[in-house]
């Protein structure tokens, strides 16, 4: 046996096996039919291999002719095959080119059975043998057949179809997969076809190689079958984990639902169907498994509440306002319920991009989705309560007439204190929407006039002025803060993972939490055991802000003692309480430890609940809210906090927490830019600019600045007042800043006239208010401001206005001037964006957290803070109020990203490392 026979053997036996393995792969998922293409393409290589021996080994003419008759149809086989796999895998687009193909290389059977010898030859004129590898190989001369040119006309084909798959998969965004694959098919293609030409027509003395160049073609499909059967393998990888995560969402929402006592319901807009918790059927009285419907709960709802929960639910289907109601509901057994019903209307998000939506989502089906409570018993003992008074009153009256009036005085008292109450209480939602206008439009007026006065007083003044200033917005700040606190909205944590070095952080954090610790006469010490580990991705706000807190209340509670903060990796096989296994992230350990007074033991778990504090040093700071705020944020990092605490001659407190962490790389460097310089005017044409507000100090506030800038103003305080003047001018004006709320014809009335109008409808119009946007219902959606700006507005954010809408080229002046004067576009270096030694964790913890929140406003009045704390980094607080009034939040997240931390915590943070 010679060792082309062995070569021969060895690939049809390489074919065989992929044969056999891809089709116990299409038994398993027989969807998928490429993967039986390919057993009938391995299937054609051993048929090719067997015959191509056959041809070698004939002694014969005819029996030479008769294999190479034979040898057409593991062709025809592999060519329809390897079509089909190219269709299945590439998805060409012009699909006929490989129907075309199949057909010819169909078509050449018919000749090859009917010739007197087969396709290839009309006549074979004789046999020669050669060697090969050391063994005799026959070859055959003789008269071609025309009819060969079928066969390679389908080989062809076949190949432009290939090109065709590889162009296609590209531009459908595939690179490196169809490229290779095209190649390698393109080239054994070319290959066979060439070498069928060459032999066939005389060129060449050689035995038919189809089944090697057949082989490496099956070989090549097989690494793009083999590569499709990993990425299914890792796409139901990833399948099983999101199914975890979600069991896990809704064990904890189901959790969250049994200690509130409370279902969840939702009611689709659309087919009117209700999805329930077992607890909302068990509340209403209904079976726990088939389908619900509002006509089915109606009709349990006792009459005398039916009409109004029927126009609650009818409102609220209608509009997106949260509603609550208290109903009663009779059960199967008869007995009535009192439940309270709170809820709103969704949009459930639908993916693509609608024309005229910006956000690139769009809204789908309206889904009522609520909660419902059982408050029979509440409602019972408010019952009682009544049946008592009333009953005290009768033994009263019996006993003396005097206390019989005093007591129903007071009743009448309480009851007219009820109805004043509830009065408050509706009053409170009408309130609160306009005192955010109310409370931040004469704000606006002091804020802005000061910055004005900087212009004017002397220096020695200027201190004066930047305490009014400063304690302006520190006021803005506390209104801010009691609007967001009295609405009672709760918000989710919601985590920013980023890459945080675990050096730097303690370091950060030794440096800015010392004096506290020094003011109690403690030591701090830290303990860093990180190994090679320093980079990780975290949220280094919030894990801050837990360490930070930690940090505070050890302080609170310790005297001439130790402090010490500790961040150390934890053995990975050690793991963590309902930690799936294999995973092989880095476990950390953050813990803080104390010498203190320790915490008694029936208080360890009472002190993480909200407003609940130690007994003893009544006198600390704070509401008792820290440690609850901890755990929360701990949790939803994927940890618990823990405590551990003795009280007596050693005691002390220890609090940790262990996280799994990504390893992550060193983050990078950010850039600075220069001080800003003040504006002395403009050059061009003169720019006139329409100032409309019902406020006449913010009007006049606004009109100064504009003045000052070089502007001509006109002044108008209704929207009516305005159309009168713009229709009384001899040209339109360059732009408009408008209030959104007037008397008569308000800021959005001004708005659709202007742009209705044929002379003034290309007007910029720039929406200024204290309250956000609220567009009136029916209002034209693609009428539009062309910016919105809230108030207070800073120099800053007024300059960029204009600069954008007139196209203003600015006159500067020689000096620098303060932050707050005019607004920063220069590019940053590393100097500027470096921060100042004594900034503080705690300031830019407040400033990622007003960024999560989308509260520019906030932040355009934290860097003006800054600013005046840290005027030498002017430039940094600049571009933050810049971005911030440009409501460009992107920007910010990347300025933020981009922070380094000082120098003080780097080289601290390089001593623990």
């Amino acid at each position: 046996m010679g060792w082309v026979t062995i070569i021969w053997a060895m690939m049809a036996g390489v074919a065989a096996t992929l044969a056999g393995l891809y089709l116990i792969a299409w038994l398993r998922a027989r969807t998928d039919l490429s993967y039986l293409a390919f057993v009938v393409l391995a299937a054609s290589v051993v048929g090719l291999a067997g015959t191509e021996l056959w041809m070698m080994k004939a002694q014969t003419a005819h029996e030479f002719g008769e294999a190479l008759r034979w040898f057409q149809i593991p062709i025809w086989s592999g060519v329809c095959s390897l079509a089909a796999l190219v269709y299945l895998r590439l998805r060409p687009r012009f699909v006929w080119i490989g129907w075309l193909a199949v057909m010819l290389r169909t078509a050449s059977l018919v000749p090859n059975f009917l010739s007197p010898t087969n396709l290839n030859y009309t006549q074979i004129t004789g046999i020669s043998h050669v060697r090969v590898l050391g063994e005799s190989v026959t070859l055959a001369t003789g008269e071609p057949n025309p009819w060969m040119l079928l066969g390679q006309a389908s080989l062809l084909l076949a190949l432009l179809f290939i090109l065709d798959g590889g162009v296609s998969a590209w531009r459908r965004g595939g690179r490196e997969r169809p490229l290779w694959l095209v190649v390698s098919l393109s080239a054994l293609v070319a290959l066979g076809t060439a070498q069928a030409v060459l032999v066939f027509w005389g060129g060449v003395a050689l035995p038919m190689m189809g089944s090697p160049l057949f082989l490496l073609t099956a070989i090549a499909m097989a690494h793009e079958l083999s590569s499709g059967l990993l990425r299914a393998e890792r796409a139901e990888r990833e399948v099983v984990a999101k199914d975890a995560a979600l069991g896990l969402s809704e064990q904890r929402l189901s959790l969250a639902a049994e200690a509130a006592a409370a279902g969840f319901w939702s009611l689709d807009g659309q087919t009117g169907a209700i999805w329930a918790t077992p607890k909302t059927r068990e509340l209403l009285g209904v079976t726990a498994d088939g389908e619900l419907r509002l006509a089915d709960i109606m009709q349990r709802v006792d009459a005398r509440d039916r009409p109004g929960l029927e126009q609650v639910i009818m409102r609220a289907q209608r509009s997106d306002e949260r509603y609550r109601t208290e109903f009663r509901l009779i059960d199967p057994r008869g007995k009535v319920r009192w439940l309270v019903g709170l809820g709103r209307r969704v949009a459930e998000p639908q993916t693509g991009t609608q024309a005229g939506n910006e956000t690139g989502t769009q809204t789908g089906n309206k889904t009522l989705m609520g909660v419902v409570i059982d408050i029979s018993e509440r409602r019972a003992m408010q019952d009682e309560i009544r049946r008592q008074q009333t009953r005290l009153a009768a033994m009263q009256r019996e006993e003396n007439v005097r206390l019989t009036a005093e007591v129903a005085k007071q009743t009448e008292a309480l009851r007219n204190a009820s109805a004043q109450a509830q009065a408050s209480s509706e009053a409170k939602s009408k309130f609160l929407s306009s005192a955010s206008h109310e409370l931040r439009a004469p704000l606006h007026d002091l804020l802005g006039y000061a910055q004005l006065l900087s212009r004017e007083i002397p220096p020695e003044a200027q201190a004066h002025l930047a305490v009014i200033q400063k304690s302006g917005n520190q006021l803005l700040h506390l209104i801010d803060d009691i609007l967001e606190f009295s609405r009672g909205d709760a918000k989710p944590i919601v985590l920013d993972p980023a890459p945080v070095s675990l050096p730097e952080l303690a370091a950060h954090l030794e440096a800015t939490c010392a004096p506290a610790v020094a003011r109690g006469g403690n030591r701090f010490e830290t303990r860093a055991r990180l190994g090679s580990l320093k980079w990780v991705i975290a949220d280094e706000r919030r894990l801050t802000q837990v360490l930070r807190n930690l940090i505070d209340n050890a302080c609170k509670y310790t005297r001439n003692g130790l402090i010490e903060l500790g961040i150390e990796t934890v053995d990975a096989t050690a793991g963590m309480a309902g930690e799936p296994e294999g995973i092989h992230e880095p476990l950390v350990r953050f813990s803080v430890r104390d010498t203190g007074i320790g915490i008694p033991a029936d208080q360890q778990e009472a002190i993480f609940e909200p407003f609940k504090r130690l007994n003893r040093y009544d006198d600390a700071p704070g509401l008792g809210l820290g440690l609850a705020i901890c755990r929360q944020i701990v949790v939803a990092s994927g940890g618990q906090l823990r405590v551990e605490s003795r009280q007596g001659p050693d005691s002390g407190s220890l609090f940790s927490f262990d996280l799994r962490l990504r390893m992550a790389e060193a983050g990078s460097e950010a850039a600075d830019s220069e001080s800003p310089r003040a504006i002395l005017g403009y050059s061009g044409r003169p720019r006139t600019v329409l100032i409309v507000d019902d406020r006449a100090s913010s009007r006049r506030l606004l009109a100064k600045r504009c003045e000052l800038l070089g502007l001509e103003v006109l002044e108008a305080a209704t929207g009516r007042d305005a159309l009168d003047l713009l229709s009384m001018a001899d040209r339109t004006p360059d732009l408009a800043l408008v209030d959104q709320f007037m008397p008569g014809l308000d800021g959005w009335g001004f708005l659709r006239c202007v742009r209705t109008s044929d002379q003034h409808r290309g007007l910029p119009i720039v929406l200024v208010s204290a309250a956000p946007l609220e567009r009136p219902k029916g209002f034209p959606a693609d009428v539009e401001f062309d910016e919105v700006a809230l108030k207070p507005l800073s120099a800053t954010a007024l300059t960029d206005i204009l600069q954008r809408h007139l196209d203003l080229v600015w006159a500067y002046a020689e000096t620098d001037l303060p932050a707050d004067a005019v607004a920063s576009t220069c590019e940053f270096d590393s100097t500027t964006l470096s921060l100042p030694p004594g900034c503080c964790d705690l300031e830019l913890t407040q400033l990622k957290e007003m960024l999560a929140l989308g509260a520019v406003v906030a932040i355009d009045r934290w860097a003006v803070e800054m600013a005046e704390t840290y005027p030498e980094h002017s430039a940094l607080w600049n571009e933050i109020r810049h971005r911030a009034n440009r409501v460009d939040l992107f920007g910010l997240r990347d300025l933020v990203a981009r922070l380094p931390r000082t120098a003080a915590d780097s080289e601290r943070a390089n001593e623990l490392s």
